[in-house]
């Protein structure tokens, strides 16, 4: 390694004017590793004024030159004297400050990350990732990248599969770092501009060789770090992600004595009620059907005059069918329009007092007849709040007209047809900031309203009873929330999430082992990677570990673990660094490996961790807190610590009954056994497994095999 401590060649552009001889100084430095995911500079250029320099240094005069945002370009020479690009050297002005007694201007300036950090999303959906099959944290990146203002992308950008609305809260840039972090990775603002993405390896690895007393500036130890500890937990709330399925079915049964339905039959069990709900979704109509299907006893269901055909009361039959369809607008919003409701009865419900005033009708009483249709309009206002509902009701005139005393014998068939029975209109209206008014409206036939008023028409031997008349209205102002409108109701999701909350840890053993320190340090993560699973049957509970899941974000947590562990315990037996600008140093990375040789022939072995940086026109410098990794012994790197890594064993043992709880003619019992010995390990040893909470169960399974 060559270095040279001597004067450098520098080269400062401001925008596209080359700034050099004005240029005093430039220092700055990097943030830390930490959970933020992101590694930021900031830092100072300071100015003068320079003879012959045709350009003031005053951000008043000269305004355009200084402003925000404003490319600065910093080279120095190499050890063969040949300009490079400073590793921090693609920064942009963040502030101008200039001093007039002086005659000095010192520009606050950062990368891209400290510029743009202040960009906040405006829509939390622009994550994109809603499907259930989701998106690559990568592709994530880039879309937040873009909308931060940032498209030169490069390294090793995450692949972790997230399938559920992320909290886009704060900026792009603290999202993205959030998913960094969670993928335990790391991104910064390279020398070219370009927004690196690299893992989080704390290990060594080949940088720069230096050898102490000849090449440091300084070299001591650091001060003021954490101290580690022996547990380190990596801890957060892993996303369950199971698609909506296109159709769900739903079962009930509501059981009682025979003599429910007539006292001869006596107390024994049967079934009174049997309710079926099946859900459906078309994704391409975008309508979702409710078809809800209701099965009693004959006896409780057709009037005792109209059974004479049946000799079997007990005998189930439909005796309801209910279809609730919902329309949903095709657009992203996807709000309800309208929803249809169509019910279903056998005739013999509504005929029993036709039949009784005509006795000698002949009537099939068990077809089901379309008896009552219920549509809801629904419109909304510009903030997609519900503005009116309009509800238009119709029945079977024979329904509305009985019980109201109808001559049934001027009838010569009787009236199945649809007619009106009742009209509602509801009406929100928001007259200042929360309050309303709230106004409804509902009109229903004359009969049902008063029956003083029935009267025949002029005329004509029919009387008014199905009219629409006047009901009832309300009107109401309130500010206390009472009249605020329903939230719009929107097609149904994609998937359903379920929360689990998951911690992973590794034990970090060194010689100093003792119960006088803190034993366990916990992080708790966001943005877990998702998992996928299958639609659930009917009637199944799926129970998910807390610990040794093998799942993705499982899987992140343990790298946490061991980062933040490793971390620690670097930090806590660090050293600072210091040095003159070296070829090797151009290639610079936040964590780049520095090998130290002590005078005594150790080879402590660093990682660079929140770097600084100063250029002089005599001058190119650069120190570090050096995260120590571990001593080369016999070329190999022993890093200063031991970690465990913990495996779980289990068993499973389980049965299910299920029986119907009376005859159907045949007996139908279904019977489900299972056992399961689950084993899951990587580099096992035999000092690493918690052998004490493994069970006398477990163990003789374990001998049986």
């Amino acid at each position: 390694m060559t270095v040279n401590q001597s004067a450098r060649n520098v080269r400062l552009t401001i925008g596209s004017k080359v700034f050099t001889p004005c240029l005093i100084s430039f220092q700055g430095s990097d943030s830390h590793l930490d959970q933020s995911g992101l590694v930021s500079f900031t830092g100072q250029i300071l100015l003068g004024k320079a003879l012959d320099f045709d350009e003031s240094l005053d951000d008043r005069k000269n305004p355009t030159r200084f402003c925000r945002g404003v490319p600065i370009i910093l080279e120095v020479a190499d050890s063969t004297g040949a300009l490079q690009r400073h590793p921090r050297g693609a920064l942009r002005i963040l502030a101008p400050k200039y001093d007039v007694e002086k005659q000095q201007l010192t520009l606050e300036v950062g990368d891209l990350i400290a510029l743009l950090s202040f960009k906040e999303p405006t829509d939390p959906d622009k994550a994109d990732n809603k499907s259930c099959e989701g998106k690559p944290a990568s592709d994530i990146i880039t879309t937040l990248l873009g909308l931060a203002g940032i498209s030169a992308i490069a390294g090793s950008l995450p692949t972790g599969i997230y399938n559920y609305p992320l909290n886009l809260s704060g900026s792009y840039l603290q999202s993205v770092g959030k998913l960094l972090y969670a993928n335990n990775c790391f991104a910064w603002i390279d020398k070219n501009e370009v927004f690196q993405v690299r893992a989080a390896n704390i290990s060594p690895g080949a940088g720069i060789n230096m050898v102490v007393g000849l090449h440091d500036i300084w070299y001591k130890r650091l001060d003021g770090a954490e101290a580690p500890c022996e547990v380190i937990k990596a801890s957060g709330t892993e996303m369950i992600v199971r698609p909506t399925p296109e159709s769900t079915k739903e079962f009930t049964e509501e059981f009682g004595p025979a003599s429910t339905v007539d006292i001869s039959y006596g107390n024994q069990e049967v079934i009174l009620k049997r309710l079926t709900t099946t859900t459906t979704w078309d994704d391409a109509q975008h309508i979702r059907t409710i078809k809800t299907e209701i099965e009693r006893p004959i006896g409780l269901v057709i009037p005792a005059n109209l059974q004479g055909q049946f000799g079997f009361k007990l005998q189930m039959i439909v005796c309801e069918i209910q279809i609730e369809s919902f329309h949903y607008e095709s657009n992203q919003e996807c709000k309800l329009k309208f929803k249809e409701t169509e019910l279903y009865q056998p005739r013999g419900t509504y005929l029993s007092e036709y039949v009784e005033a005509k006795p000698n009708t002949i009537v099939n009483v068990t077809p089901l007849i379309l008896v009552k249709t219920i549509k809801e309009t629904y419109e909304y206002d510009i903030k997609d709040r519900i503005k009116k509902i309009k509800t238009n009701t119709q029945e079977l005139q024979i329904i509305i007209l009985n019980g109201t005393d109808e001559d049934w014998n001027q009838w010569i068939f009787p009236p199945e047809n649809l007619v009106d029975s009742e009209k509602v209109s509801q009406e929100w209206k928001e007259i200042n900031k929360d309050t309303w008014d709230y106004r409804s409206e509902t009109l229903k036939c004359l009969v049902r309203v008063n029956q003083d008023l029935v009267k025949a028409e002029e005329n004509s031997e029919v009387s008014n009873k199905i009219n629409l008349i006047y009901a009832t209205g309300e009107h109401r102002i309130s500010n206390s929330g009472q009249e605020v409108p329903q939230a719009a109701e929107r097609c149904p999701p994609h998937c359903t999430f379920e929360e689990n909350n998951i911690e992973e840890k590794i034990i970090f053993g060194d010689i100093c082992a003792s119960n006088l320190k803190q034993r366990e340090r916990t992080f708790t993560v966001d943005m877990l990677a998702g998992r996928l699973e299958p639609v659930l049957k009917p009637g199944e509970v799926v129970v998910y570990s807390s610990t040794g899941s093998g799942s993705a974000a499982a899987g992140q947590l343990q790298a946490l673990a061991q980062r933040e562990g490793r971390l620690l315990r670097g930090r806590y037996k660090g050293q600072e660094l210091a040095m003159a600008i070296a070829d090797e140093i151009f290639n610079y990375y936040p964590l780049y490996p520095v090998r130290a040789t002590e005078p005594d022939d150790t080879i402590q072995n660093y990682l660079a961790d929140g770097c600084s940086w100063v250029v002089s026109q005599m001058k190119a410098l650069w120190s570090c807190d050096g995260i120590w990794v571990g001593t080369t012994q016999g070329g190999a790197v022993v890093p200063p610590y031991t970690e465990t890594h913990l495996y779980y064993l289990g068993l499973g043992l389980g049965i299910n009954f299920s029986a119907y709880p009376y005859l159907l003619g045949t007996t139908t019992q279904q019977m489900q056994l299972g056992e399961g010995l689950g084993i899951d390990f990587s580099e096992l040893t035999w000092e690493t497994i918690e052998w004490d909470i493994v069970s006398d169960d477990v163990w003789d399974i374990v001998s049986g095999l």
